[in-house]
Formats: structure tokens, C-alpha cells, sequence
């Protein structure tokens, strides 16, 4: 075996347990606010035939468990919610290679790989320690300052390996410009938009923030279908609509209508939004314009990733505008509480594509030894 060989296995057993890890400290949290789901033999049955090639495990059953407390008060018990566990070690990196996407996943290539479809516009960028302008010519700070400074306001985020919003920054006309200059200074991959001006309708779920659709894309061989959509919206004055940021997610209907509840990080329902919209009331402006939009650009990065969770968000003109695309992480917990089990009548499909993979049987089986290990260190440590 080549050292590169070795180096990629490696990093990839790496990202299963840091996955697999994540997503049992998110089980044992919700249980923490839930309390614990045990599964009935009948039900536990369901979920073994549900599920046929996968070593399915304690964790497994406790996860859909879980979600089934989110399902509508009329629906039968569902075996087909897909475990955080599972979607992370298993499922995510079936339909996209963790290490391709690491490098794929670059705020600074959407310019190139998704040209000619609107995106924020791009003021400056950093690409490994080089500064660069919007058409990627090499610029000094100088430059970049009077760019900065045309516009009204302006967002920094980190370009590669971002999460929950972490490390974003946000500047306006008014503002000194040293902080937002430092930040630039500072960073080896980084890129500076202007502020996004959304559409009236969006603002007013929550006017402090840039309210984004979550929208999951799988490409089958002849066509890119919608597994489910959320919309991610800010709180309490935050420019954050993240999620696990203090931001509240609701489920879109086909059709663009929200759901009647929707949901927080701590899994507490709302049927308004704490600054005043009703969820019920509310529609997605243009929303067949946002699918066409995702099933569009899906088939641009088919070669590196077969299912993608899109964040969207409507311009002040009602048009879909592409904000990040999220290759390598599926957030399975917001869609799924939101909109039930996550690939809908695509889940035998789509699970039988997984399973047919070599690697499955032995990997589901390594995690299911290690599971109740990590369950009770990771147990030990949130009761401390």
C-alpha cells in the first residue's frame, strides 16, 4: 500500500469517529430534553427490515426512537428515519468522498464552478494566504480597503471548513473598517461579499438576519430530485440563522408553505416566531424557482457528490441566490424533525444503493462494538 494510500485510509477512519462521535453527543442531548425512546420488539423488528444489510444497533434504534416523537400525531410509527449515526459513517460518505469535498468545498470556487447563476457578490478573497480580487487577480490591502469601502455593507466568512457560522463577521458603511481589515490580515482562506438585500417576505420572519433555505438534492442517473426543505431563521436580533446558533427551523411544504411548528436546537416548538410571524401564515416567495434552481446546479459537482444540502436564500428581486453548499455533512436532525424521515419514498432506493457498497456490512459492524463504549464515556462526561 502507497503512503498516499495509507494517508487516505487513515484520514477517513478519522473522519468515521469524529462523525460518529458528533452524532452520539446529538442522541445523547435530545434524550437529555426528551427523555429515552426504548423500541418495542415489534418495533424493533420493523426497523431490522427497514434496514437490510446494516449491523443496526442500540444507538440505531435509540435515534429513530427520537425522531419518531417529532411525527405528526396521526402517523403511524415509522422505522425509515435515517440515524445521525449511520448518515455520518455510512450514508454521507457513500454519496460523497469526504476527502474530494474537503477541497471542493471552498466559498472561493463557487465563482468557478457555478458561473453564470447569482450568488452574493464578491468583493474580495483570500486563497491560501494570497490576496486576490473578485476576479481572482492578485491585489494588495490597499486595494482591498477601497473595495471594502464602495459598498454599503459587507459579510467576512471563512472560505473552507466553516460551521454553524462560526468566525463570520459582518460590516457596514458606518462602521471603522480595523477589526474588519484584521480579520482579512489574519486569514489564509477568506472571502468578503457584499451584504445580501432579501426579499421582503423572507425579511419578515426575522429582518436581523439573511434567512436561508436548507434544501436536500439527490442526483439519480436521469434526474435531481428534493428530499426535503427547511427554512433557517435568525433570533433575537442575531445575523446567525444557523441552527445550532440560536436560529429556528421550519419545514417547507411542496408547494412553499411553512409547516404549523417549527423547531430550535433545543427541540422546543414554536407556532411563532418570537419577533411575530405566524408559521403557518408564511410562503417561500418564488419557490419552484428555488428547485429548479438546486436541481440545476446539482449535476455540476455529480463527479464528487451525489447528495447535497443546499442554503439558498431570495434576493430583493424574488430571485434563488446561492449562499454555501454543504457537501460532506448532511444535517439530518433539522430536516427530519421538521419534515419527517428524511428520503421519503426514495428510502428503499436509496438505501439499497448504499447497502449494495462493499464496505458496509464490516463498517456498520465495527461501529456497532464501538458504540456502547462511546455512549458511556460521552454519558459520563454530560453528567459531570
Amino acid at each position: 500500500m502507497s503512503i498516499l494510500s495509507t494517508l487516505r485510509n487513515s484520514d477517513r477512519i478519522y473522519c468515521y469517529i469524529r462523525r460518529h462521535k458528533y452524532g452520539l453527543g446529538e442522541l445523547l442531548k435530545k434524550e437529555a430534553r426528551l427523555g429515552r425512546c426504548n423500541l418495542t420488539s415489534e418495533q424493533k423488528q420493523l426497523v431490522r427490515k427497514a434496514w437490510p444489510g446494516f449491523a443496526i444497533s442500540h444507538a440505531t434504534e435509540r435515534f429513530i426512537g427520537m425522531y419518531n416523537q417529532f411525527r405528526p400525531k396521526n402517523a403511524p410509527w415509522s422505522p425509515y428515519y435515517i440515524p445521525d449515526t449511520l448518515s455520518h459513517i455510512i450514508i454521507d460518505p457513500s454519496y460523497n468522498d469526504y476527502l474530494v469535498s474537503r477541497i471542493t468545498d471552498d466559498k472561493n470556487m463557487y465563482d468557478l464552478y457555478f458561473h453564470g447563476y447569482n450568488q452574493p457578490r464578491t468583493i474580495v478573497r483570500k486563497v491560501n494566504g494570497i490576496l486576490l480580487d473578485k476576479d481572482y487577480n492578485i491585489i494588495d490591502m490597499n486595494f482591498a480597503e477601497k473595495f471594502i469601502r464602495q459598498v454599503d455593507g459587507a459579510v467576512y466568512k471563512p472560505s473552507v471548513i466553516t460551521n454553524s457560522g462560526e468566525g463570520i463577521a459582518v460590516w457596514r458603511k458606518d462602521d471603522p473598517t480595523d477589526d474588519f481589515l484584521e480579520l482579512l490580515k489574519k486569514s489564509r482562506n477568506c472571502i468578503i461579499q457584499e451584504l445580501v438585500k432579501q426579499h421582503v417576505m423572507m425579511s419578515h420572519l426575522h429582518r436581523g438576519s439573511v434567512n436561508t433555505i436548507r434544501i436536500l438534492t439527490w442526483a439519480k442517473k436521469n434526474e435531481v430530485v428534493i428530499l426535503s426543505a427547511v427554512v433557517r431563521i435568525g433570533s433575537n436580533g442575531s445575523f446567525l440563522d444557523n441552527y445550532h446558533a440560536g436560529g429556528i427551523t421550519c419545514g417547507i411544504q411542496d408547494d412553499g408553505r411553512l409547516n404549523k411548528y417549527a423547531y430550535n436546537a433545543k427541540c422546543e416548538q414554536f407556532e411563532q416566531h418570537p419577533q411575530g410571524a405566524v408559521f403557518a401564515d408564511c410562503i417561500i416567495p418564488n419557490y419552484d424557482k428555488v428547485k429548479e434552481f438546486v436541481k440545476e446546479l446539482s449535476p455540476r459537482i455529480a463527479n464528487m457528490s451525489k447528495m447535497v444540502a443546499w442554503d439558498i436564500a431570495i434576493d430583493e428581486a424574488g430571485k434563488p441566490l446561492l449562499i454555501e453548499v454543504n457537501l460532506d455533512y448532511t444535517t439530518v436532525d433539522l430536516l427530519q424533525i421538521n419534515n419527517g424521515p428524511l428520503f421519503g419514498e426514495y428510502f428503499s432506493e436509496m438505501i439499497a444503493e448504499v447497502s449494495s457498497k462493499q464496505a458496509i456490512k464490516k463498517k456498520s459492524l465495527i461501529f456497532r462494538f464501538i458504540e456502547p463504549i462511546q455512549l458511556c464515556l460521552m454519558s459520563k462526561r454530560l453528567s459531570r
